[in-house]
């Protein structure tokens, strides 16, 4: 199995955890404080499974791995991590626990707190057509979250391989 699908499989499933964790310790229900800074853990999940599918990736081309393949698996790796992980957020934002991002979007303005970009969006003052479809623009920020930070990791862990595998 090539090593995008296999780790990108796996921080999908790891991200799905992650997101049932933080909902069974109340981290989107009753501690919304937790919530909103546990939810930076998940770039652990990006980092971790990039590096192991990378490093695989690596002994498969077999001394021709440059900085564009790494890039490129590293995408197709995020890819496959971002579809179960979105689809299974889309359920859990309407069926498990509908209007969790609404509350974490009230706690926010009550705390005065404006750590993510989908934060800062949404509290803006003239922001109301934003609000109404919180739950919405948070699966596409977060969909395409997974591609940016992971895209950047991937240039990161494939220049590190790649300055590594020249000494």
């Amino acid at each position: 199995m090539k090593p995008e699908i296999k780790f990108g499989f796996l921080s999908g499933i790891l991200l799905i955890c992650w997101t049932l964790i933080q909902y069974i310790l109340g981290f989107h229900t009753t501690n919304l404080a937790l919530g909103h800074y546990s939810s930076y853990f998940v770039f652990f999940f990006f980092f971790f499974s990039l590096f192991l599918g990378l490093r695989e990736k690596e002994i498969d081309y077999n001394g021709h791995f440059s900085l564009r393949k790494g890039i490129r698996s590293g995408l197709f790796q995020l890819i496959i991590t971002s579809a179960p992980a979105s689809f299974f957020l889309f359920i859990y934002a309407y069926k498990i626990n509908p209007f969790w991002v609404e509350r974490l979007i009230v706690w926010q303005r009550e705390n005065n707190t404006n750590l993510a970009v989908f934060h800062i969006i949404a509290n803006e003052q003239n922001a109301s057509a934003i609000i109404l479809s919180n739950t919405e623009v948070y699966l596409c920020v977060y969909f395409l979250s997974i591609i940016l930070v992971g895209g950047l990791f991937s240039f990161l862990i494939s220049s590190y391989l790649l300055s590594k595998s020249k000494k």
